[in-house]
Parts: C-alpha cells; sequence; structure tokens
C-alpha cells in the first residue's frame, strides 16, 4: 500500500512515515555532496599548487586542450557520419 496524501509507505508489511524517508535521503545527499566537493576541492589545490606559477601558460594551455577535448567529443557522432558520407560519395564515382 502506497498511499502519499496520507504520507504513509508500506513495503512488505512495515509502515513507513514519509517524512523519515525525505529526512534520510537528504541527509545522504548532503554527505554525498559534501564529499564530492571536498574531492573537488582538494584536486582543485593540488592544480594551483602544482600548475599556477607565475609567468607560465600551462593552466591556459590546459583550458585550451580540456575545451578542445569537450568539443570534439560533444561532435564527435557528426563528424564520424561526414566522414562516412564523404566515403560514400567517392565510392559511388
Amino acid at each position: 500500500m502506497r498511499r502519499i496524501g496520507s504520507k504513509l509507505l508500506s513495503y512488505s508489511g512495515n509502515e513507513v512515515k514519509l517524512r523519515d524517508v525525505v529526512s534520510s535521503l537528504r541527509e545522504t545527499s548532503k554527505a554525498t555532496g559534501s564529499s564530492i566537493r571536498s574531492w573537488l576541492r582538494d584536486i582543485n589545490q593540488w592544480y594551483e599548487d602544482t600548475y599556477y606559477k607565475k609567468g607560465k601558460v600551462d593552466p591556459l594551455v590546459h583550458y585550451m586542450l580540456l575545451c578542445f577535448g569537450v568539443g570534439y567529443t560533444i561532435n564527435y557522432s557528426h563528424i564520424k557520419h561526414k566522414v562516412e558520407h564523404k566515403n560514400d560519395d567517392i565510392e559511388s564515382l
């Protein structure tokens, strides 16, 4: 039985209040979100310590390579289709 309006969920005979489910989901998402944020913060700190040096262009080059890689990945299916279509036109000649 599942009645959301009365805020009761029944799975295999156990009744659970909906607010308990929501609060446990919130705690889980907070824990997951904070661990991801701390991981990203650690990665960012490592990157800054390793590559941010005065007068160096390494971060700029890395950013350009990242943008190229993401753009190529997004357009890969279109590029592949154009190459296959072009090869079909050459074979038909």
